[in-house]
């Protein structure tokens, strides 16, 4: 299973169907809103994407940092910093930029990759921005179907936002066998990329995997800088990380993924929080049953 680091520059939304188009007219004044808590996250030469889950702390992907972790947490003189409001190409940009200064970071374990960061608020604002607020009261269940929501920075670029849909277990098969289509008349490419994503996992997300019921899976166009992006149902509730998809590439080429996935939220908040209970981190784990207050993930 790869995530998606891999890639290029993203590539054009697809056209929209009616059902999604009247989705996006619906939504879109909520999505916007909701987008202003996306951040870029920038570690050492790398990017991805994180979101406020509440509170001045960030929920990413762990696999972003997977070369500078040490005991669960950043090794020390590891610097990682997330911009907000990075929705316009520089000179225009208004960003505002804020350190990371602790983090618990989980790669691997339990089927899960996620990483929360705390950002440092002393000294912070910038241009009269802060932290925005945090989506943990927004979090719902894991939808099997049904139009979704990406919101991220692929390509380490300004925000973006993908209207795409859901691929319900039974026909995650069917899907990457079409994305696979076009190379039917080559045995040999079709048996390397075939060879490739099983060697990456790809069955434990089709039906009988140990990931199958633990996963969430669609297309979208956002690849490499748009793991830790928060993926929202049609009512707007954010219910996934998308974490990356099964990829493959050839030379000179834009590297490509047969299905995309994401991680199940409340997966990841059930785990955070045993993990605060296990270290009898009281007064933070306070703080997150009180942004919670009213949501289901308590």
């Amino acid at each position: 299973m790869e995530s998606n680091q891999p890639g290029g520059a993203a590539g054009p939304q697809r056209a929209l169907g009616p059902r999604r188009e009247n989705f996006e007219k619906i939504q879109q004044p909520n999505l916007r809103r909701l987008g202003r808590s996306v951040c870029k996250v920038i570690v050492d030469d790398d990017t991805g994407t994180g979101f406020v889950l509440f509170d001045n702390f960030i929920l990413t992907n762990a696999h972003l940092f997977k070369d500078c972790v040490e005991a669960e947490t950043l090794k020390k003189g590891v610097e990682v910093f997330v911009l907000f409001n990075y929705d316009d190409p520089e000179p225009d940009t208004d960003y505002c930029c804020f350190e990371v200064i602790y983090s618990y970071i989980y790669f691997k374990v339990d089927d899960l990759d996620y990483a929360v960061l705390q950002l440092n608020t002393e000294g912070q604002r910038v241009s009269n921005h802060l932290i925005p607020p945090g989506l943990l009261k927004d979090v719902g269940p894991m939808p099997e179907s049904g139009d979704v929501c990406l919101i991220g920075h692929p390509g380490g670029k300004c925000k973006q936002f993908d209207l795409t849909r859901i691929i319900e277990k039974e026909k995650r098969g069917q899907a990457v066998d079409d994305k696979l289509h076009p190379y039917k008349d080559s045995l040999l490419t079709l048996h390397s990329i075939s060879h490739l994503i099983r060697e990456q996992g790809i069955e434990n997300i089709m039906i009988g995997g140990k990931l199958a019921e633990k996963r969430s899976t669609y297309k979208t166009f956002m690849y490499h800088g748009s793991s830790g992006s928060p993926v929202f149902d049609a009512q707007c509730k954010v219910f996934g990380l998308h974490t990356g998809g099964f990829v493959y590439g050839f030379p000179n080429t834009r590297i490509e993924s047969v299905i995309e996935y994401a991680q199940p939220l409340c997966a990841i908040l059930k785990h955070f929080v045993n993990m605060l209970k296990t270290k009898g981190l009281e007064e933070l784990l306070n703080r997150f049953k009180g942004a919670a207050k009213g949501n289901s993930v308590q």
